[in-house]
């Protein structure tokens, strides 16, 4: 379950962090070299990009920051069960 969860929460990572980085790949193409169209079709996909994207699961935003968070939880809550049943 943990492998499972961690593909999640490591794709959803990637997804924002080359989020971030679209508006610049945009900028270094060669868009100056197109017609005005196609030059307002990049500013347009630049605007949109500026948004940063993230994926949630109910309230949690899916990083790899909260992954580690869930499992250090999850690891005190065991630890606290196993001691107190002990």
């Amino acid at each position: 379950m943990i492998v499972i969860l961690w593909m999640y929460y490591w794709h959803a990572n990637e997804i924002s962090l080359h989020s971030e980085k679209l508006a610049i790949s945009l900028y270094k193409s060669n868009w100056y070299e197109h017609d005005v169209i196609y030059q307002k079709a990049v500013l347009q996909c630049m605007v949109g990009s500026n948004r940063l994207m993230k994926m949630q699961a109910g309230f949690v935003v899916m990083t790899l920051h909260s992954f580690l968070k869930i499992l250090q939880a999850s690891y005190s809550y065991f630890t606290l069960l196993t001691q107190v049943a002990n």
